[in-house]
């Protein structure tokens, strides 16, 4: 913990000011102080700031220590101190007792919690029959509720949220002015007296209620509602979900076609770990992630194979080997789930593609024909949070998206990066965030989701907006992606120019190495590193679209030093959307489709495929029309999953036909495969970019799959073989460009970093990191921030940092 201390000559009484940085407000830090103090018998005062907490204390010898030691251990579960400045320059000002002074306004320099999940003493309170708050679905206190969800400026006071309309009643006021209660100064407080309340309202034109919903307990109606097959909006945290049974296919179903959702999974929601762990297989970690404060959706493997009485639909998550699955995270949630025996699917309210809605009038008019009824409530979201979600393995913790419980707590600089200026980093195209570095701190917006949908572009502005307002953000540079094209980076170079302020362009993949080495503490004067940068499309230096990179530099440059083997894109964004294109692309390529035609013109892809506008797909490769070359590792996935006729013709959403292919992996075959039995790859040096040539590997493919070779079989053997392939690609790069000498890790090892969306492939990363280590390279993995484009914008910050600091 980073202490600063200025300490004049000792005297027997002295008064000090203590500023203590991080996560500090809203979180029932000032009264944790207050009961600190009085323990030890400590006169003084506590109050917010836009530093964060600051603290007059009057001290004699060996308190103050003391004081500080236990306020770092003895933190609120939901704050998180970053830094400690301590100074007793004042002349000594005696107090009489310790008190909690009221919040000052000054420069915005601290952090704002992330909404939490329900705390154990608030779930005991609603389902207490003698408590003021039973049953009361807007309970919460200093240790849990709402935060970023209902802000709209700092500090962190109730007359800067969406809870400043409702006037709390006198016991309500009474807990927020006692010290020693855990709702002191917790913001959101509220009772059934003078808070928020509920609502149920009937959309559905074409189908009437099965019971009189006017009831006095809306939430008890809605469960009725459900357990009858109807489909409910349910207002939340950070936006409306969409909820139903889960249990019955025929309802899963009608949802998926009324979100217009044909295939991507939904997340199922528990109503506790018990029955969490009857659908999913749980590590120790996926657990704890699971019951965290953030609550997210937790990827685990399926329990649920074949589908029976006891069993939930196949149609929840089709063709995968995952389920999505979080608990309740509100007061409201606990009590809608205790009404049931059984998980309910909980997605997001919207159609697809579409922000998640947060507005109790867009829920009653854009989801009309989604939801057959809507509960809504009286308090205003301000900041649309998504569920976040984590993949917890039993070797690592992996973040794939970051929003409701993480967003916006700040991520620590890598150190040299102290001084940075501050700027704004603009993210990408797809899996939008964007960064803003701040007083030597990274502030990394939520999940905002992909900018090519209008509706998202615009709640991307809006956040920028307001984020600019509540960390009174005035930056010295934007940076963008060097993508032409990306929206995120029009609007910055847009912006650039309104402001005045210097533009700063970054590499794609280099910013998902940066990103990678950022997260894991990688120094600014700590030297270069390899990064395996394996993603579907960026935009690289040559014009070309690149996917499948091995780089070796810093923060501030780079070289490609090597590349798959490039590919003609047909279509361009068509290809990322029809399988088959790749498939074809790869084959003529580095087999040429005559030769497959005549060897495995009886296998029925190949059929399939003989009744594609093939003839049309020459013609462009010959004429360079739309058709640009690419080294995307993610397009040869759905190349290999195309082969065995995953998602052939289309998919329905990103990634689609690459998790299908994971899904079919099977771990013992995995492990029977030796090293002679994989597939292979060639090697070949273009200059100074060592390329990789798949052609062995599709020979040897279709010659499976022509002895009739089982889906599962190819697709495990694929995954155990580009493990190698990588690695004999890495290890030839290494040697041929003669930098083994310039080690930066322990022991002499070499750092790689891993990043890019194919690393969401967990079978791909754990094995991929594993042959690594045993091989003499540390590789640096993304847990914290997603390894997919939701991360760039921190790698983008810290290239910018870097290239000023050191210009």
């Amino acid at each position: 913990m980073p202490h600063e201390t200025n300490n004049p000559k000792n005297n027997s009484k002295k008064t000090s000011i203590i500023t203590i940085s991080g996560i500090v407000q809203g979180v029932g830090f000032r009264p944790f102080v207050w009961q600190l103090a009085n323990d030890m018998g400590l006169k003084g005062e506590v109050l917010n700031n836009g530093q964060g907490v600051q603290v007059i204390l009057n001290f004699c010898e060996g308190e103050q220590e003391k004081f500080l030691k236990r306020l770092e251990a003895e933190t609120p579960p939901l704050a998180k101190i970053t830094k400690i400045k301590t100074s007793a320059a004042l002349k000594f000002r005696p107090f009489q007792s310790f008190t909690i002074r009221p919040s000052e306004q000054s420069e915005m320099q601290t952090q704002i919690s992330p909404d939490a999940t329900t705390c154990k003493a608030c779930i005991k309170e609603i389902t207490s029959p003698n408590e003021n708050r039973y049953r009361y679905p807007f309970t919460n206190c200093t240790h849990c509720g709402p935060r970023l969800s209902i802000i709209y400026e700092a500090p962190y006071d109730r007359r800067a949220t969406s809870m400043a309309p409702f006037k709390m009643c006198d016991q309500c006021q009474k807990e927020y002015e006692n010290p020693g209660d855990r709702r002191f100064h917790a913001q959101p407080i509220a009772c059934p007296n003078c808070g928020p309340v509920l609502e149920l309202k009937w959309l559905s034109e074409t189908t009437e209620p099965s019971i009189d919903i006017n009831q006095e307990d809306a939430i008890k109606n809605v469960a009725e509602l459900i357990k009858a097959g109807f489909i409910g909006a349910i207002k939340g945290l950070g936006g409306f979900h969409l909820c139903c049974l889960a249990s019955d296919s025929a309802l899963v179903e009608t949802l998926r076609k009324r979100k217009k959702r044909s295939n991507k999974a939904f997340a199922l929601m528990c109503k506790d770990s018990t029955q969490a762990k009857e659908i999913g297989l749980f590590s120790e970690e996926a657990l704890t992630q699971l019951e965290s404060p953030a609550a997210p959706i937790v990827l685990v493997k399926k329990r649920f194979a074949k589908e029976g009485s006891d069993r939930l639909p196949e149609a929840i998550a089709p063709g995968l080997h995952e389920i999505g699955i979080m608990l309740p995270n509100t007061p409201l949630h606990h009590l809608l789930l205790a009404e049931f025996d059984e998980p309910l699917i909980m997605t997001s309210g919207n159609l697809s593609n579409m922000p998640q809605l947060i507005t109790n009038e867009e829920a009653q008019t854009e989801l009309r024909d989604v939801a057959d009824f809507a509960l809504l409530h009286n308090r205003l979201i301000t900041n649309r949070v998504d569920d976040s979600v984590v993949r917890a393995s039993a070797k690592q913790i992996s973040i794939l998206r970051r929003a409701r419980g993480y967003a916006p707590a700040s991520i620590s600089l890598p150190k040299g990066f102290e001084e940075t200026p501050d700027l704004i980093a603009c993210g990408a195209e797809l899996k939008s965030t964007f960064c803003m570095l701040k007083n030597g701190e990274a502030i990394l917006s939520q999940h905002l989701g992909d900018l090519e949908h209008v509706p998202t572009f615009e709640a991307y502005q809006q956040t920028i907006a307001l984020y600019t307002d509540l960390f009174e953000f005035q930056p010295e540079f934007r940076v963008i992606d060097e993508h032409p094209e990306y929206l995120s980076s029009k609007l910055g170079e847009g912006q650039s120019e309104k402001d005045q302020i210097p533009l700063i362009k970054t590499q794609h993949h280099h910013a998902h190495m940066a990103s990678a080495l950022g997260e894991n503490n990688h120094g600014l004067n700590d030297g270069n590193c390899l990064g395996l940068i394996l993603d579907g499309i960026g935009y690289g230096e040559d014009g070309t679209i690149w996917g499948g990179e091995l780089l070796y530099g810093d923060y501030t440059e780079f070289k490609r030093i090597g590349a798959l083997e490039g590919v003609p894109l047909l279509g361009g964004s068509a290809a990322v959307k029809e399988p088959w294109r790749n498939l074809y692309s790869h084959c003529e390529q580095t087999l040429g489709w005559r030769e497959i035609e005549c060897q495995y013109g009886d296998l029925s892809v190949v059929k399939h495929m003989r009744e594609k506008p093939l003839s049309t797909l020459n013609a462009m490769m010959k004429k360079g029309i739309n058709s640009p070359m690419s080294s995307s590792c993610g397009r040869l996935f759905d190349a290999v999953a195309a082969s065995l006729e995953l998602s052939l013709d289309e998919v329905t959403y990103e990634g689609e036909a690459a998790m299908q292919l994971e899904a079919l992996v099977c771990p013992q075959i995995y492990n029977e495969f030796s090293k002679e039995e994989l597939y292979k790859a060639e090697y070949e040096c273009d200059g100074q970019i060592k390329k990789v040539n798949f052609a062995p590997m599709w020979e040897a493919l279709f010659k499976d799959l022509n002895q009739q070779k089982s889906k599962s079989y190819i697709a495990t053997k694929f995954h155990k073989s580009l493990t190698y392939i990588l690695l004999d690609w890495i290890k030839g790069a290494v040697h041929t460009l003669e930098i083994e000498e310039k080690l930066n890790g322990p022991d002499n090892k070499l750092k790689i970093a891993l990043s890019g969306g194919c690393f969401q492939n967990n079978t791909l990363l754990e094995n991929l990191a594993l042959l690594l280590e045993k091989n003499g390279f540390i590789p640096i993995i993304q847990s914290e921030l997603p390894a997919n484009d939701g991360g760039i914008s921190y790698g983008q910050a810290l290239i910018a940092a870097a290239r000023h600091l050191k210009s």
